[in-house]
């Protein structure tokens, strides 16, 4: 499958043994030079209303357009956020661990009731994340942060070796999004935190390893006592459904976590 946006269009049209013309006419288009010019790559990155469009034209089933959007990099719109929450709500909840649901761009999308008790987060913080869909890299570099505020000596190592893994993997996808305006605004705001580029200077001679940024551990300062922690093994799956999203999977590491969440609250 290719891996641009106009050769994903075309291996979907090819797929379906439609011809450029059926789709010109579909749109509304007298010729095929636009979107001949769409599958070659030469219009780099067309409005997000013309790849609805030509999706409803090839009859695209959901998750072939999804996959179209994540390549194209187009951010789920607020109405697709609130889908998306709609409908993976319920299963989240059968996680009796923390459960995280990110977008491609790491906003903060939805957290099932473990998540929220860990970041130790009410009914109203839940609210204004939903309503602002916060991003994660800017939350985890933040200095105020708790995990910044209590972690100690070689928890720290392991919290820094964490936001390193979380670099890596968004310095391989930032190559196709450099030049997208949020992008842009999201790198020179980190760029004023001191720790953010440290790690980023780092990360640029290190090697990509997709297998590191889909596993890995993770400490959590316990939201009831500052002195306990919370640790824990974690996994990264893309939503069959629409891989523009993620969600991240808490496993307790030890009986302590495993106790924190199973005892009565």
């Amino acid at each position: 499958m290719s891996a641009s946006l106009g050769g994903l269009l075309k291996d979907y049209r090819l797929q379906r043994n439609i011809a450029q013309m059926e789709v010109a006419f579909a749109l509304g288009w007298k010729d095929t030079s636009r979107l001949s010019r769409i599958e070659q790559g030469v219009v780099e990155k067309p409005p997000r209303e013309l790849i609805d469009k030509i999706s409803k034209a090839l009859n695209l089933k959901a998750q072939e357009k999804n996959t179209l959007l994540l390549i194209g990099n187009y951010l789920p719109t607020k109405e697709e956020l609130e889908q998306t929450r709609k409908e993976n709500e319920a299963y989240l909840e059968t996680w009796p661990y923390p459960a995280i649901l990110y977008d491609f761009c790491w906003r903060i999308i939805l957290l099932n009731k473990s998540a929220l008790r860990m970041l130790s987060m009410n009914k109203k913080d839940k609210k204004k994340a939903y309503e602002v869909a916060p991003s994660a890299l800017e939350l985890v570099f933040d200095p105020k942060y708790v995990q910044n505020q209590y972690l100690k000596g070689d928890e720290v190592k392991v919290w820094h070796t964490n936001l390193f893994r979380f670099l890596t993997h968004f310095k391989n996808f930032q190559k196709s999004i450099i030049r997208d305006k949020w992008y842009m605004a999201t790198m020179k705001k980190m760029m004023n935190n001191d720790l953010f580029r440290e790690l980023w200077t780092k990360v640029q001679n290190s090697e990509v390893n997709f297998i590191t940024t889909r596993f890995g551990k993770k400490i959590f300062v316990s939201p009831e006592d500052r002195n306990k922690r919370l640790k824990f093994n974690i996994f990264v799956v893309p939503l069959m459904k629409d891989p523009r999203f993620e969600l991240e999977f808490f496993n307790p590491a030890d009986t302590e976590t495993a106790d924190f969440f199973t005892k009565s609250k």
